[in-house]
């Protein structure tokens, strides 16, 4: 085997780890209701700072994987 086959193999084997690790942390954080909470905050502060008005994001609950529901943020509707 080459030295650059080698060095290939090993960049590619590297980059395959990192990207495996990164989407375990990912999907470990976001299974906990500390990690659904950042991200719901952070959603919320995208969406809010690209529309005009006040917005609220519930809760967020579920699954990542598998399926994901957002509580509405409990106002009552008009009567």
């Amino acid at each position: 085997m080459s030295r650059r086959r080698l060095v290939v193999i090993a960049s590619a084997v590297a980059l395959l780890a990192t990207g495996l690790v990164a989407a375990l942390v990912v999907v470990m954080v976001t299974q906990t209701s500390f990690g659904r909470e950042r991200v719901r905050s952070y959603l919320e502060k995208k969406v809010a700072g690209r529309i005009r008005g006040t917005m609220h994001i519930g809760a967020i609950g579920g699954s990542f994987l598998t399926g994901i529901t957002i509580d509405s943020p409990g106002r009552e509707a008009p009567s």
